[in-house]
C-alpha cells in the first residue's frame, strides 16, 4: 500500500445546494472549512482476513472444496471496498486505482467460476466495531 495515500478520516463535506438537498462531496482533498464533515464509517475489520482464510481451509479440509479467496488488504482508512466507489475512495487516485483492481478482481473470478463450474457461492466477510460481550 503506498504511503502518500491519504486516509478517509476527512474528505467528505456535508453541503446543501438547496433547503431540502443535502450530499457529501467526497473528495480528499476538501478542506470543508465551510460545512460538516461526512462520516466516513472508518471502523476496523479485525481478524477477517484470518476468519476468511480459516473458512476456506475447512471447506477444504472437509468438502474438498478449493474456494478462491481474495482479500482487500488496504486499511479501511484508505479505501472501503464495500461502499461506491465515490464515497469508499474520496476519489483519491491511487485508491480509486486500488478500488477498480479489487472489484476487477472479483469479477473475473466470478466469470472463470461461471465458466468453468456453473455455479458458485460468494461470501464477503466483514468485521465489526462492537465491544466483546455486546
Amino acid at each position: 500500500m503506498p504511503t502518500d495515500v491519504p486516509d478517509r478520516s476527512s474528505g467528505g463535506c456535508g453541503r446543501t445546494a438547496d433547503p431540502n438537498t443535502y450530499y457529501c462531496t467526497w473528495n480528499y482533498n476538501d478542506t470543508c472549512v465551510d460545512a460538516n464533515p461526512c462520516d466516513v464509517g472508518n471502523t476496523r475489520d479485525v481478524l477477517t482476513d484470518e476468519f476468511a482464510q480459516n473458512v476456506a481451509n475447512e471447506l477444504n479440509n472437509r468438502w474438498g472444496y478449493k474456494p478462491f479467496v481474495i482479500l482487500g488488504v488496504w486499511s479501511r482508512g484508505k479505501v472501503e471496498f464495500n461502499r461506491p466507489i465515490i464515497e469508499g475512495t474520496l476519489q483519491q487516485p491511487e485508491s480509486l486505482y486500488s478500488y477498480q483492481g479489487y472489484h476487477s478482481f472479483i469479477s473475473e473470478t466470478v466469470d472463470r467460476i461461471y465458466q468453468n463450474v456453473g455455479t458458485g457461492l460468494l461470501i464477503d466477510f466483514h468485521g465489526h466495531a462492537a465491544s466483546v460481550g455486546e
